[in-house]
């Protein structure tokens, strides 16, 4: 976070939470806080995201986007310590990255916002450590609980923006051929950016115009200034000559929330969008590869009459067929003149067994060949579907990012109906039907969509039953498995939290479990069926290997479900 923009937030926060109660601090996802108070003019909010790469703090300008989670153990010792804590200030403690908010009782929250040593530090009364969110073993010492507080330590070879003269700053970039980044400490990359081309439009030295900028924040005669999402997010400490005033806001906080928010958006919506796309392309190679495959079954089981043809000619021409050299020679019984034609023969089998293995050759062709086709025109549906999506996303990689994270969604919703299991995530109480931010998922999974909103997912192996039983699915789905034998785990999603499946997806549901099973080709298959809640883990058992806590059990015929055929 850029520390001028840090320095305006820190007073902007200074002057809004001062007097007011702390109520209560969630935790949003593993680097993300938010602290909710109470004031006299209404209630403020306060958002710390701790992300290695991409510390800061400021006003939320909306609501979380991804699931709710209960709070760790250290947001609820924040709310249990601090608690209706009155805050008595925010400040700065020092020239680094590093905020402090006072509360009543002689406690404080240390936020310290340096790149990859990101941290929250609870003190209490003589700024004795009580706990922090990290404790990384190089701070392993500062950050002790019991130990008093002591601040990171600052670079040595950088200059300070509250203390460095315009002289300064030139000296050390006309030694260096460094930027003024790398001089001054904690300018951000934009700020450093324009300082650079105004410096250049004026025609005076950088570290000038580095000063006069500095000096307009620190006397409060700049505002914070945010270009917007598009087309590339901006965030400054003081308006651009020639830029929109009005894109500045007279609370810092709310302005820099908004700024890394949205880049966290983009993020999000950049990950995905590398995942889907690389998840695709996977896709239409493997199903690529299976029409390959399926083209070469066609050409085998290709012209399957010569079979037939070849049959009815040994029969027809028992008494003058020859056996020369592992060629049978029979008469051409559809030839006006009967001419002798050349079948491979099969040593060691009568000439009647030679004729019925040709014709049983001849049914399996006609089968394998009508199966080939159907198979090739299922893929070649997927195929067509793969690259449509992929065209889509591609499509939206060059529109607006913001934007784009609720089209991903609504392309996930759409390859969920095509039978492409993305996206899947746990449909519980909780669950309020937000995908979380991630990358795209397929692996290890089988979706059958259904009308009746009763969609199946099938697992594949060990790694993949687990995965679906205890990450995918939720506690209210049905979950079913072939009794006593290896085989798929298979769930039944329950959106409406119903106390049983519907008839017809119970019956499908269950061959399918069967189908997907070492039982496949017994007649009958008893099929266990329960909740998923009462599904457990075998205690360092394999992957996959589970206990029932109560089921019912179906007898059904194995048969697999009509679904686009999947290559993962």
């Amino acid at each position: 976070m850029d520390n001028l923009v840090l320095f305006q937030v820190v007073n902007d926060l200074h002057s809004s939470l001062s007097g007011s109660v702390l109520r209560e601090t969630r935790e949003e996802d593993l680097h993300r806080f938010r602290l909710l108070f109470e004031h006299p003019d209404g209630n403020r909010s306060l958002l710390i995201s701790m992300r290695p790469d991409s510390p800061w703090i400021g006003r939320p300008a909306g609501r979380w986007p991804g699931r709710k989670r209960g709070p760790s153990r250290f947001a609820a010792l924040l709310t249990r310590v601090l608690g209706s804590a009155v805050v008595q200030g925010v400040v700065r403690p020092g020239p680094d990255r590093v905020c402090r908010i006072d509360f009543s009782h002689q406690h404080s929250l240390v936020l310290e916002l340096t790149m990859h040593r990101a941290n929250i530090v609870l003190l209490g009364p003589g700024d004795v450590v009580l706990n922090s969110l990290r404790t990384p073993p190089s701070a392993a010492e500062r950050l002790n609980p019991g130990s008093i507080y002591s601040p990171p330590g600052l670079p040595e070879h950088l200059l300070f923006p509250e203390s460095c003269t315009a002289e300064e700053i030139d000296a050390r970039l006309e030694r260096s051929a460094d930027g003024l980044r790398r001089v001054v400490f904690g300018l951000g990359r934009h700020a450093a950016r324009e300082i650079d081309t105004e410096s250049r439009d004026r025609g005076v030295s950088p570290g000038t115009v580095c000063r006069e900028r500095i000096d307009q924040v620190l006397e409060g005669e700049a505002m914070t200034w945010y270009s917007g999402p598009c087309p590339s997010p901006v965030l400054l400490p003081w308006t651009p000559d020639g830029e929109l005033p009005d894109r500045a806001g007279s609370h810092p906080a709310a302005v820099a929330g908004r700024y890394h928010e949205d880049m966290e958006r983009v993020a999000r919506f950049t990950n995905r969008v590398e995942g889907m796309s690389a998840l695709l392309r996977r896709e239409i190679r493997r199903a690529a590869a299976l029409s390959d495959k399926i083209r070469q079954d066609m050409e085998r089981f290709a012209d399957p009459d010569r079979f037939r043809i070849w049959g009815e000619a040994i029969l027809a021409g028992i008494g003058a067929a020859r056996r020369i050299g592992g060629e049978l020679l029979v008469p051409d019984p559809y030839h006006p003149e009967a001419e002798l034609i050349a079948i491979p023969d099969k040593p060691g089998e009568t000439l009647p067994g030679v004729a019925d293995s040709y014709f049983g050759m001849h049914r399996r062709a006609v089968r394998g060949l009508a199966a080939a086709r159907k198979r090739e025109d299922r893929i070649s549906a997927r195929l067509n579907d793969l690259n449509r999506f992929l065209d889509d996303l591609v499509e939206l990689q060059g529109g607006e990012p913001v934007e784009g994270v609720e089209a991903i969604h609504d392309l996930e919703e759409r390859m969920q109906r095509a039978g492409f299991a993305v996206g899947m995530v746990p449909v519980g109480r909780k669950q309020r039907g937000v995908p979380q931010p991630g990358k795209a998922r397929l692996e290890g999974v089988r979706i059958f969509p259904r009308e009746d909103r009763y969609d199946i997912l099938v697992g594949r192996d060990g790694k993949s039953n687990a995965r679906l039983t205890f990450k995918l699915a939720g506690p209210e789905d049905f979950w079913l498995h072939a009794l006593g034998v290896t085989g798929a785990h298979v769930i039944i999603r329950n959106p409406e939290r119903k106390g049983s499946p519907p008839a017809e997806a119970l019956q499908a549901a269950a061959a399918a479990a069967a189908w997907y099973s070492d039982a496949r080709n017994q007649e009958q298959v008893d099929v266990q069926w329960t909740r998923r809640k009462y599904v457990r883990k075998v205690r360092k058992g394999a992957p996959g290997q589970v206990i029932l806590k109560r089921f019912e059990t179906i007898r059904v015929r194995p048969a697999a479900l009509d679904a686009p055929e999947s290559a993962t």
